[in-house]
C-alpha cells in the first residue's frame, strides 16, 4: 500500500480512505467467532429469475451470493424475541443478521445486492438460512435492510413458510 495525502491508500490502483480501513477491520474482527464456531448458519442472497412471460413460468435460473465476514465466516443470525415480534409485527420465527460490515473494496456485500438494485421486474429474492435451525436450508423473506451505518448493514427476515 502506498500513503495517501488524506489519510487513504492506494490498493492495486483504487484509492482506499480511512473509513475503508475501518470497516476491513470491523470485518476481520466479525469474523472471529465464526473462527470459533460460534456462528453456525450461513446466510446467501438468492435470486431467481423466470424464462417465461410471468413470475414462476418457465425455466428457473437461480444465483446465490453469501453474505460472510472475515475469513469466510458467516455473519450474526439471530431469532427475534416475541416482545421484539409483537413490536416489529413479523411472523413467529422473524430473525436479524448482522451486523454485516459496509461494503468497501474487496468486500462481496454490497449495497446493490442487498437492495435488489440489479432485480427485474418478475424476479424472486430471498435469504437462504442452512445450520443448524435449517440443515437443508430455509426460504426468508427480505423485510428490511438497515444501509445507514457507515460500518455496519443489518437484515431483517422473515420465514417463507411456517416453521415446524
Amino acid at each position: 500500500m502506498v500513503p495517501r495525502q488524506g489519510g487513504g491508500s492506494d490498493v492495486g490502483g483504487v484509492l482506499v480512505t480511512f473509513a475503508d480501513d475501518l470497516r476491513q477491520l470491523a470485518r476481520d474482527v466479525r469474523g472471529i467467532p465464526g473462527d470459533m464456531g460460534i456462528r453456525p448458519h450461513r446466510v446467501y442472497i438468492q435470486t431467481s429469475t423466470f424464462a417465461g412471460t410471468y413470475t414462476g413460468d418457465g425455466n428457473r435460473s437461480t444465483t446465490e451470493t453469501e453474505l460472510t465476514e472475515g475469513r469466510g465466516n458467516p455473519p450474526k443470525v439471530r431469532w427475534l424475541k416475541a416482545d421484539e415480534i409483537t413490536v416489529g409485527s413479523l411472523p413467529a420465527g422473524s430473525v436479524k443478521i448482522g451486523p454485516i460490515t459496509a461494503q468497501h473494496p474487496g468486500s462481496p456485500v454490497t449495497a446493490a445486492l442487498l437492495q435488489a438494485r440489479d432485480a427485474q421486474e418478475g424476479d424472486l429474492r430471498h435469504v437462504r438460512i442452512v445450520g443448524p435451525m435449517h440443515p437443508t436450508g430455509a426460504l426468508y423473506r427480505l423485510v428490511s435492510a438497515n444501509l445507514d451505518r457507515a460500518i455496519h448493514y443489518t437484515l431483517t427476515a422473515s420465514p417463507v413458510e411456517p416453521l415446524v
